[in-house]
C-alpha cells in the first residue's frame, strides 16, 4: 500500500507538470489511502497489546478480543485490497477528450478500406468520433421484452404460468440488459420449480454483500448456486443440536454447487450442516474454515484450498483425515476436538503441516509404539510426528501411555494441555439418556465367568449419576463385578422400568436420590439423606424394614404417584417380636420430613414398631391415598402404648376416604405444641381417631380406643369431625380427659 501511494503521488506530480487536470477519483484515492494507513498502524498496536491478554491462567487466548480484532482485520484487509485495485486501474488526469485520440497512431488500427473495427461503449463521447461510419445504439429492453428474452433462454413456455410473476421480478433486477437476461435465463434452463426461481430472485439482492451471517436459522436445505461474487465472510448454520441428542436427519442439507459463485470467500463457518466438501473446492482464496457439528463427506477436496490457514472440524462427524490434506502447506491451526467418529489420521500427515502453530486432538488415535511400522496407506499417525512441527506453540492432546516412545519429550510449547491415560478415574458427572437398546452401562465378563482379581471397574470420584429413559437397562455394572460408587452424592433415575442395583453398589456416599419408573434395589444406602420415589408404576415394595438400619442419615422421604406400591417398609421380614420395640426405637432417627401422595394400594405408611424412632420428625403429610387405612399399622404388639413425637410441627391428612385411625386401637400419640403448629384433617369421612387438646401439658393427643357399650351419650368424646382444621388454635379441639372409664382396653371384636 505504501509503495502504491508513493507511485500515485509521483504520477500526480508528473501530470501536474504536463498541465493535466487530476481526476477527482484520484484525489479521493489519496485521501482514502492516508486514512487506511493510519487505521493499519492503530490495528497493529491493538494486535500487539492483545497478544499479552490470556484466559485461564495463560492457557487460553482471549478469544473475545481475538474475534473482534479478527473481524476488524478482515474488514481492513478488504478495504486495503479495494483501494490498491483502484490505484492500479485508474489514470491520474487528462488534457483532452477521447474524441481527439488518433486511433491509427495510438492504437495501431488503420482506418482504411477493407479494415473494419467494432467498438462497443457506454460513453456517448466515444462514438462522437468523426471517422465512425455507422452507429448502432443497443438500448435496454423494455419490461415485456426482457421477460420474453429471459423465458426464452430458460426454456419456459406458456405451460409455466406459475413462474410469470417471478420471471418479471428477475427481469426487472437485470435492468433490461440483454447480456444479464441471457446469462440468467441459461442458468434457469430446465428448472421449472418455484423454489429455484424464488432463491435466485432473493439472491439478486446479495450480489453486493461482503459479509453474510445466517447462523441457527430454520433452513432445511440449500440446493441452488448462490451468486455472491464479492462475499468475503460467510457464517451459515442449521438448527442447533445437542451432542447427546444429535440427529443427522435434521441437519441443514447443502448442495455441491452452492458455493461456486463465492470465489472471493476468505472466512467460512458452517454449523450443523450435512455436506460434501467437494462443494468448497472452488474457494481457493479461503483462509479460515470452521466446520462445527457437521456431517462431512469427501474431505480430500479440501486439499485444493492451498491458502487455508485455520481449519476446525470441532464436533463434526467423519471417519478419516485423508492424506491429500498434506497439500495444505499454509495451515497454522488444526482442531479435531469432539470428532467422535474419527478413526484414522494417516502416517506422516501431521508431520507435513510444517507451518502448524496450534494443534487440538481430543481422541486417543495415535499408533501404539509396539506396533510395527505400517505403510502410509494403512498406518496411523505416531506421536513423534507432533515433535517434528517446528512452529508448534499450542498443543491439546488426550493420549494413551502406550503411544509414548521411550525417553519421549515434547518440544518447547507456550501453552499445552496433555492428558495421558485419562480414564474414568476423574469422572465426576455421568448422564445417560434416550438409549433405547442399552442393557448394561459397563461391559464385563460373561455371567458364568469370574472377574479377575483387581479388575473391578473403578469410579472413585463419581458424584452425580443420572439415568433417563433407558427402557432395556437392567444393571449398571456386570453381574460378576464387585465395583462400587463410593463418592456418589446424587442419583437420579427416571423411566428405567427394568433397572436394578445390586447390594453395596451405592452404599457409601449417597446423599440425594430421585427415582422414577423402575424397580428399586436391595442395596444398603448407609449415608442417604434424600429419597424421592416417583411414578414407579410396577413398584410394589420399597424397602424391607431390615434395611432401615442402614439409613443412618436419612432426612427426607417423598413417595409420589406409585399406583402399585403396597409397602414402604415391609412388615413380613421384621426382627423378632420380642426385640421389635427396642430395635424399632433405634430406626430412622434422623428422618424429619415424610410426604406420601397418590399411592392407592397402601394400607398404612409405617409399622407401629418403628414409630418411636421418629424423634426428629417435623413434617408428616399423607394426601390422596385412596386405600390408606392407618398412618401407623399394627404389625406386632409392643409394650409401650404411648408414643411421643417431640419435634413434629405439621400434620396434613387429606383426601383419604378409607382412613379410620392415625394408629391402631390402644395406641396413643402425643404431639407437644409447640413445636406442633399446624394440623389439618380434611375429606377423611371414616376417621375415628380422637384428636384432643391437653391444656395442662400443652400438647395434642391422638387416641384410637374402642368405646364401651352403653356410654355413647357422653358428648365430650364424640368422634372428631371429618374436616378438622385448627392451625394454631388447638384450644378448640375437645379437651383431653385422662379418665379412661368410657373406654375398654380390648380390641374390638370382629
Amino acid at each position: 500500500m505504501q509503495s502504491a501511494k508513493e507511485d500515485i503521488e509521483k504520477r500526480v506530480e508528473t501530470a501536474k507538470k504536463n498541465d493535466e487536470e487530476i481526476f477527482k477519483t484520484v484525489q479521493d484515492w489519496q485521501d482514502d489511502t492516508r486514512k487506511i494507513l493510519e487505521e493499519v498502524q492503530m490495528l497493529n498496536k491493538e494486535i500487539e497489546h492483545n497478544q499479552l491478554k490470556t484466559c485461564f491462567n495463560g492457557w487460553c487466548p482471549n478469544w473475545g478480543s481475538r474475534h473482534q480484532l479478527g473481524r476488524k482485520a478482515t474488514k481492513t484487509s478488504i478495504q486495503l485490497k479495494e483501494i490498491i485495485d483502484r490505484g492500479q486501474s485508474e489514470r491520474v488526469g487528462c488534457r483532452a477528450l477521447l474524441s481527439e485520440t488518433n486511433f491509427e497512431e495510438n492504437i495501431g488500427v488503420p482506418l482504411s478500406k477493407g479494415c473494419k473495427m467494432l467498438l462497443t461503449t457506454r460513453n456517448q463521447k466515444v462514438y462522437g468520433h468523426k471517422e465512425y461510419q455507422s452507429l448502432i445504439p443497443l438500448n435496454v429492453l423494455k419490461g415485456h421484452e426482457g421477460v420474453a428474452l429471459l423465458k426464452r433462454q430458460a426454456g419456459i413456455d406458456d405451460d409455466c404460468a406459475h413462474l410469470d410473476s417471478l420471471a418479471t421480478q428477475i427481469a426487472r433486477e437485470c435492468d433490461g440488459l440483454p447480456l444479464a437476461l441471457v446469462t440468467t435465463g441459461r442458468y434457469l434452463r430446465g428448472k421449472k420449480e418455484n423454489k429455484t426461481w424464488e432463491v435466485l430472485e432473493r439472491e439478486k439482492d446479495w450480489t453486493q454483500y461482503t459479509t453474510i451471517s445466517l447462523l441457527e436459522n430454520k433452513l432445511k436445505e440449500l440446493s441452488v448456486r448462490l451468486g455472491c461474487p464479492k462475499l468475503k465472510i460467510l457464517l451459515l448454520g442449521g438448527e442447533k443440536q445437542s451432542s447427546y441428542n444429535y440427529d443427522k436427519s435434521k441437519l441443514l442439507k447443502v448442495a455441491d454447487e452452492c458455493f461456486e459463485e463465492m470465489k472471493a470467500l476468505e472466512v467460512v463457518s458452517l454449523r450443523y450442516a450435512d455436506l460434501s466438501l467437494k462443494s468448497l473446492q472452488f474457494l481457493t482464496n479461503l483462509k479460515t474454515l470452521e466446520l462445527f457439528g457437521c456431517n462431512l463427506r469427501d474431505i480430500s477436496f479440501l486439499a485444493k484450498l492451498n491458502k487455508l490457514e485455520i481449519l476446525s472440524f470441532r464436533g463434526s462427524y467423519f471417519d478419516e483425515l485423508p492424506i491429500e490434506l498434506s497439500e495444505l502447506k499454509e495451515l497454522k491451526m488444526l482442531d479435531l476436538r469432539g470428532c467422535s467418529e474419527l478413526r484414522r489420521i494417516p502416517s506422516n500427515l501431521i508431520r507435513s503441516f510444517s507451518q502448524l502453530e496450534e494443534l487440538y486432538i481430543e481422541k486417543d488415535i495415535f499408533e501404539e509404539r509396539e506396533i510395527e511400522e505400517k505403510s502410509i496407506e494403512t498406518g496411523n499417525a505416531r506421536l513423534s510426528e507432533v515433535n517434528d512441527l517446528p512452529r508448534l506453540a499450542v498443543l491439546y492432546l488426550k493420549i494413551n501411555s502406550k503411544c509414548l516412545p521411550k525417553d519421549f519429550a515434547f518440544s518447547k510449547l507456550s501453552r499445552y494441555q496433555i492428558c495421558v491415560n485419562e480414564s474414568l478415574i476423574q469422572l465426576k458427572n455421568l448422564e445417560i439418556r434416550d438409549a433405547a437398546e442399552l442393557k448394561q452401562v459397563f461391559h464385563g465378563k460373561e455371567e458364568n465367568e469370574v472377574a479377575e482379581e483387581g479388575k473391578d471397574i473403578k469410579l472413585p470420584n463419581l458424584k452425580k449419576l443420572r439415568l433417563y429413559k433407558l427402557e432395556k437397562l437392567t444393571r449398571f455394572f456386570p453381574k460378576n463385578n464387585h465395583s462400587t460408587l463410593p463418592a456418589l452424592e446424587e442419583f437420579q433415575m427416571k423411566e428405567c422400568p427394568n433397572f436394578t442395583i445390586k447390594e453395596g453398589v451405592l452404599e457409601e456416599g449417597l446423599r440425594i436420590v430421585e427415582i422414577s419408573n423402575n424397580q428399586l434395589w436391595n442395596g444398603i444406602l448407609s449415608r442417604l439423606r434424600d429419597i424421592r420415589v416417583e411414578k414407579c408404576h410396577k413398584l410394589k415394595k420399597l424397602f424391607p424394614i431390615s434395611i432401615a438400619r442402614g439409613f443412618q442419615q436419612l432426612e427426607r422421604l417423598y413417595v409420589w404417584d406409585n399406583p402399585e406400591l403396597e409397602e414402604i417398609f415391609g412388615v413380613n421380614d421384621v426382627i423378632d417380636v420380642k426385640d421389635s420395640e427396642e430395635v424399632g426405637a433405634n430406626l430412622l432417627q434422623t428422618l424429619s420430613d415424610i410426604r406420601v401422595k397418590k399411592c392407592h394400594k397402601l394400607k398404612y405408611l409405617f409399622p407401629i414398631s418403628i414409630a418411636r424412632g421418629f424423634q426428629q420428625l417435623a413434617n408428616l403429610q399423607a394426601i390422596d391415598n385412596s386405600e390408606l387405612e392407618q398412618i401407623f399399622g399394627d404389625n406386632d404388639v409392643i409394650d409401650a402404648k404411648e408414643i411421643q413425637l417431640p419435634r413434629l410441627q405439621c400434620i396434613i391428612l387429606e383426601d383419604l376416604p378409607r382412613l379410620t385411625n392415625f394408629c391402631h386401637v390402644d395406641y396413643h400419640f402425643i404431639f407437644p405444641a409447640p413445636p406442633l403448629d399446624y394440623l389439618t384433617v380434611g375429606r377423611c369421612p371414616k376417621i375415628s381417631t380422637r384428636f384432643s387438646w391437653d391444656e395442662e401439658n400443652k400438647s395434642v393427643h391422638a387416641e384410637a380406643k374402642a368405646p364401651k357399650i352403653g356410654n355413647a351419650e357422653d358428648d365430650s368424646h364424640e368422634e372428631t369431625s371429618t374436616d378438622l382444621f385448627h392451625g394454631y388454635n388447638f384450644e378448640k379441639l375437645p379437651q383431653y380427659i385422662k379418665n379412661e372409664e368410657l373406654y375398654s382396653n380390648s380390641h374390638p371384636t370382629e
